[in-house]
């Protein structure tokens, strides 16, 4: 068993959505794209239609996540303290935001002690 950051999408609308890209917001206008998006049951690949009321679950490696993030502390990029910015971005340029209650470095302790 691996643990896994995951991250649920619904479309509450009336028009079907496609989901381009879910990212971290970093400093200077910078993002950190997950690209490699690991599921239970194989891999699912960005753009993904939602039609309305519908939604769909996205996984990510806690593991690489924590990596990452240390990476984009080390390079400046990232305020330890900072609190995660998660972004999720659809086919017509909207960007969606939910701030995590942890911060990078809260993140990193505790995906370090699984």
């Amino acid at each position: 068993i691996r643990p896994l950051l995951s991250l649920d999408i619904i479309n509450n609308g009336y028009t079907k959505v496609i989901v381009k890209e879910w990212s971290i917001a970093l400093l200077h206008n910078k993002k950190l794209v997950f690209t490699a998006i690991n599921v239970l049951f194989g891999n699912v690949s960005l753009p993904q239609t939602l039609e309305p009321s519908t939604d769909i679950c996205l996984y990510y490696s806690a593991k690489d996540l924590n990596h990452n993030l240390k990476e984009s502390i080390k390079q400046g990029l990232l305020k330890p303290q900072a609190k995660l910015k998660f972004e999720v971005r659809d086919s017509l340029g909207n960007i969606y935001t939910v701030k995590s209650e942890f911060s990078a470095q809260k993140w990193i302790e505790l995906t370090e002690k699984m």
